[in-house]
């Protein structure tokens, strides 16, 4: 018979706990923090190949076949500025908002 002891949790580190199975969880807390850090370096990394090849250096027409490029420079910034905005007013809205454009 397996019995399974009161929950553990990590004293060092305090984002993450130990479900009553034994499984790592993260805590709901932790969770915009790494959604945040995701817009940040995913946003860094596209408008660095913007910059460097893409459609911020070239000539752009309205039937170029790589329009990519454009909606990833416009979802970008809408990305970054929703993370802003969590992190000043942190509602429940603007949480649920950045998840939703983390998983784009």
């Amino acid at each position: 018979m397996n019995v399974v002891g009161p929950l553990r949790t990590l004293p060092a580190v305090s984002a993450l706990a130990f479900h009553k199975r034994g499984r790592l969880i993260m805590a709901s807390t932790s969770k915009p923090l790494w959604y945040s850090l995701g817009h940040i370096v995913g946003a860094t990394a596209v408008y660095r190949y913007l910059i460097s090849g893409g459609w911020l250096t070239n000539h752009y027409r309205i039937d170029d076949p790589n329009i990519v490029n454009l909606v990833l420079a416009i979802f970008e910034p809408i990305a970054v500025v929703s993370v802003v905005a969590y992190w000043i007013w942190r509602t429940p809205f603007l949480g649920r908002l950045l998840w939703r454009l983390f998983l784009v």
